[in-house]
């Protein structure tokens, strides 16, 4: 294997691996394994020509749910020095070593790594709570702020401020969740009881209207899904029992369901049609044939609107229990928002502190600008211009 690896490399060719080795679900890189470094290192001892790898990360949180998303960010290309080959010839597990510490570094800079999914959870809001209102990261800005944080996190773990803050952190959380929203809606959240009433009464209206539309692919797709659920959570199991590295099993759920998919759905799909069939036979079978296919390109295109049907539907009955939620506890909202901003001035607070602790040259390379501080008399005037454009409903 190894042979055709480095022929394929000195060819010009890619070669996509995964250096640890398996699949997991853990929020951290397991050892990674000395393959890629023998590809590497073998291709340039035997052809004497440099190679270089390009470190990807795959940053998920929900990976095993369907339509969840999914960050592919790739690092900057690194070509391995000449003196690793030569140091490869004398002494192979020197040079691998080496070469594996800067590939785990390299991996490190496109991976969100902390202890745990709770843990994980807690810096992605964190990270949200940081940027300042009005502030647009880009995805590249967004994922190297999670890194940083989750940095930091991990060197400050044990420093009661943080511990303090991310048990705040996760209270505002479960406020979030009893809400029905994500942080992103606070701001946009009305405290007014008319226009709350209003809303919910017109996403009750598309959730119907979106649910009824779905209801008959729910019908024909919920067996089938209760079937692959079944079957992807027995290989779960047994995935999670076999496996000394997996911490739910989780990483296997997808894959599976797609491929247990691609093997049902086919036979379905045949009994289907052949019942569609069935059901016209009182027509001329020239007729019964033209019916049939006809009905096999329409009912695709239907399953796929009935995916998109449903998330619509789901979408608005949680617009609904929000909305019911500040019906009864109109006061919910300020509490929450309250909350927010305390969070918001802690976290950057804390950050401006130890920032440079965690990142080298930390003001040069600030993702989000330290914001200018604004005298006492220049925010009262603030809040007078603001105070005016209220009463003029502007």
């Amino acid at each position: 294997m190894y042979n055709a690896v480095w022929t394929a490399l000195d060819q010009g060719q890619c070669i996509g691996i995964f250096p640890e080795g398996g699949s997991h679900d853990r929020t951290d890189l397991l050892p990674l394994k000395a393959g890629a470094c023998i590809m590497a290192l073998g291709a340039m001892v035997k052809y004497g020509k440099p190679v270089s790898i390009v470190t990807a990360g795959l940053n998920y949180f929900k990976g095993h749910r369907f339509r969840s998303k999914v960050v592919v960010e790739f690092n900057k290309c690194y070509t391995i020095p000449m003196e690793l080959a030569e140091l490869y010839k004398t002494n192979k597990r020197d040079a691998i070593a080496n070469l594996l510490k800067d590939i785990e570094e390299k991996l490190r800079d496109v991976v969100v790594s902390v202890p745990s999914f709770k843990e994980l959870s807690a810096v992605y809001l964190a990270r949200q709570l940081y940027v300042t209102d009005g502030t647009v990261l880009s995805r590249e800005q967004e994922s190297l702020l999670n890194r940083r944080l989750a940095t930091g996190y991990k060197a400050f773990r044990d420093h009661p401020e943080i511990t303090l803050l991310f048990t705040q952190i996760r209270e505002y959380n479960t406020m979030l969740r009893n809400l029905g929203v994500n942080d992103k809606r606070v701001k946009s959240l009305s405290t007014s009881f008319l226009e709350n009433f209003i809303t919910m009464a017109y996403s009750l209206l598309v959730a119907i209207v979106s649910s009824s539309f779905a209801l008959p692919g729910l019908i024909f797709t919920g067996p089938i899904a209760l079937i692959l659920r079944y079957l992807s959570e027995k290989e779960r199991r047994k995935a999670l029992a076999k496996s000394d590295v997996k911490i739910y099993g989780r990483d296997v759920i997808a894959s599976h369901k797609i491929i247990t998919a691609l093997s049902i759905l086919p036979i379905v799909f045949t009994i289907f049609y052949a019942a569609f069939y069935y059901i016209f036979r009182e027509f001329s079978r020239k007729h019964r044939l033209l019916f049939t296919i006809f009905f096999s390109i329409l009912w695709p295109l239907y399953l796929y609107l009935m995916i998109i049907s449903s998330g619509i539907a789901l979408t608005n009955f949680r617009i609904v229990k929000s909305r019911v939620f500040l019906l009864i506890y109109p006061d919910y909202i300020s509490r929450l928002r309250e909350r927010r901003a305390e969070l918001h001035k802690k976290i950057q607070k804390f950050v401006d502190e130890h920032g440079a602790e965690v990142v080298k040259n930390f003001e040069e390379t600030r993702v989000v600008p330290k914001p200018v501080a604004i005298s006492k008399r220049e925010s009262q005037r603030f809040d007078e211009v603001f105070q005016t454009l209220e009463e003029m409903k502007i």
